[in-house]
């Protein structure tokens, strides 16, 4: 039923998906997990294209067998193969207007922020001190804060914002945050891909 169920939702099938997670018996995590897939899916639904979502029909005649699975073509997750899931990526990028290009990538971390939680004010101050220095920081160096979850900030470098050399900028602004930070008596960890 999992497998059904996954590939269900790998091509959009929100109704056989949602009569399945709701007919079969599933551990509850999984249940759970599969429920709030669901729930996502139909959010996103409306903003793919149709192209995107009639795709399997085109490739299968219009039906859909769980089993099939082309010759040479690798699975992937959700029940999709490989190809299919690299056509409905490329798809999506065409026909949303999306661009592909080269980015860099940082996240960072506080260190010791969990021993200053029992002290509301003094983790208030030296997480305001840290997102400041953060954010100044990214965007001197032509990058964007994306994401922050408690002191776990993620900031990217020509995604949002254009910069040539975005290797270089955040490599560097990795370097002065550092600086910035330990002026300030704060340790942080981070990592950079690009």
């Amino acid at each position: 039923a999992a497998e059904w169920i996954a590939h269900c939702l790998s091509r959009f099938d929100l109704d056989s998906a949602e009569t399945a997670i709701t007919t079969s018996p599933l551990p509850p995590p999984l249940h759970d997990a599969f429920t709030n897939i669901l729930q996502n899916l139909h959010s996103y639904k409306p903003y793919l294209p149709q192209s995107v979502l009639q795709q399997d029909e085109r490739e299968t005649g219009g039906t859909v067998d769980s089993t099939e699975q082309k010759p040479g073509s690798r699975q992937g997750s959700c029940g999709s193969t490989l190809s299919e899931q690299i056509f409905m990526t490329e798809h999506v990028i065409k026909d949303l207007g999306l661009e592909e290009k080269k980015v860099s990538y940082t996240v960072t971390n506080m260190l010791g922020s969990h021993e200053l939680v029992s002290d509301i004010a003094a983790y208030t101050a030296r997480f305001t001190e840290y997102i400041t220095a953060m954010t100044e920081v990214v965007s001197t160096h032509k990058g964007v804060v994306g994401v922050v979850v408690g002191d776990h900030v993620h900031a990217s470098f020509n995604a949002v914002r254009k910069c040539a050399s975005h290797a270089r900028n955040s490599v560097e602004a990795v370097l002065t945050l550092h600086m910035s930070l330990q002026s300030k008596g704060i340790n942080v960890v981070t990592g950079v891909s690009s």
